[in-house]
């Protein structure tokens, strides 16, 4: 779809940044994320899933910074993933 619409010249940004999580500091962050409160319970549970797989979690004070840094650069024709 970025292709078609860029082919068409529109401009515009994409960012993908995964599940963001609380901020590093305090751990502040909305509860009404999914992903949010199955880690609260499991670690108020004390549990955790076995599991190989990863999740793509980035704190909050790190993904909005990276937004606006990128927000600013003039050249729309490139594709971020933020990711911690």
């Amino acid at each position: 779809v970025t292709v078609t619409v860029r082919a068409r010249g529109a401009r515009g940004r994409i960012y993908r940044p995964g599940i963001i999580t609380g901020a590093l500091g305090d751990g502040h962050c909305s509860l009404a994320q999914a992903e949010v409160r199955l880690l609260r319970s499991l670690a108020e549970l004390g549990c955790a899933p076995e599991s190989s797989r990863l999740m793509d979690v980035s704190p909050v004070d790190y993904v909005a910074p990276a937004i606006v840094a990128l927000a600013g650069d003039s050249d729309f024709a490139t594709h971020h993933k933020v990711v911690n």
